[in-house]
């Protein structure tokens, strides 16, 4: 695979792990850079409860994005 097969998703949060697998599902490589030390973004380090408007449980959405 080629630096032209790839594609740099910059974030591990909500946005950047949806990116990441957008890009996954039409064939290329998705590298993700993540200054934290845990992926998920804000919900995740800062222990949101629920998600809105959905109301699902964060670490449970979120979770299944990082796996």
């Amino acid at each position: 695979m080629s630096a032209q097969d790839a594609v740099l998703v910059v974030g591990a949060g909500p946005a950047g792990l949806s990116a990441a697998a957008t890009v996954a599902a039409m064939g290329k490589k998705a590298v993700i850079v993540e200054k934290e030390d845990v992926l998920g973004g804000a919900p995740i380090i800062s222990g949101y409860a629920k998600l809105v408007p959905s109301g699902e449980w964060a670490k449970d959405a979120i979770g299944r994005m990082v796996s």
